[in-house]
């Protein structure tokens, strides 16, 4: 069974092991690996396990009912394709599969938001604290690193830019607080060939449209995403 959620990465020496999966554009590979991450987060609060119910890396639907304490990671600004970190040559191809190759093509620099919603100001400060600490859970990197199992198994990386906490009349009469931490993640981008040097053009791709239902715990409360596919004529 494929490996199907972001694992975070708390020694420097986990090597890159790449695959030609790829289940996602970059973007949202991105901020999938957030969201799952943001998941999996838990806390001691006052003697009681907190963590977040739901989290997301799409808005949900107007008529979806919300459940909190819950999290978004979205982004609305636009990515940057850099090319700083890639040196063309033509033994850059490494080998996925039979007659698969990856190749490096540059990386994507995204900022990002994760918003996370509670009813109560303690909550919030709880919940507050728990970020800080999963934003920063090692000592030999700043912000923290993911494998994307989804998107040629690459290593991500994500930093803390701000943070927020909303605390208003607005958000007292609501009875719902609103944590707000600023993003920068980068993830190296790699484009699948059929022949090591890429002299060979890529042969050509049926895109089928089907719906990937993630699982019960993670997104429920938000449309199914569409999700584009690539399969192989």
């Amino acid at each position: 069974m494929a490996e199907d959620k972001a694992a975070l990465l708390l020694t420097p020496d986990v090597l890159e092991v790449l695959t030609d999966r790829r289940d996602l554009d970059a973007r949202s590979a991105l901020l999938r690996g957030c969201a799952e991450y943001l998941k999996k987060l838990s806390a001691q609060y006052k003697g009681t396990e907190i963590r977040f119910a739901k989290t997301f890396y799409a808005w949900a639907d107007p008529e979806v009912e919300a459940v909190y304490p819950s999290a978004i990671a979205w982004a609305e600004e636009a990515g940057t394709y850099d090319a700083s970190q890639l040196t063309p040559n033509s033994t850059m191809a490494m080998q996925v599969g039979t007659e698969r190759y990856v190749a490096k093509t540059g990386e994507l620099v995204q900022r990002f938001k994760i918003d996370a919603y509670v009813n109560a100001i303690a909550e919030g400060q709880a919940f507050t604290m728990m970020l800080e600490d999963a934003i920063a859970p090692t000592t030999w990197m700043y912000g923290f690193r993911l494998r994307l199992p989804y998107y040629h198994g690459v290593h991500a990386e994500y930093e803390a830019v701000s943070v927020n906490f909303t605390d208003d009349a607005t958000a007292a009469e609501s009875r719902l607080r609103h944590i707000h931490i600023e993003m920068t993640g980068r993830l190296p981008m790699y484009r699948t060939l059929q022949n090591p040097d890429g002299s060979v053009r890529i042969k050509p791709l049926k895109i089928q449209p089907e719906l990937i239902l993630l699982d019960a715990e993670y997104p429920s409360g938000v449309a199914d995403p569409e999700v584009i596919t690539y399969v192989d004529e």
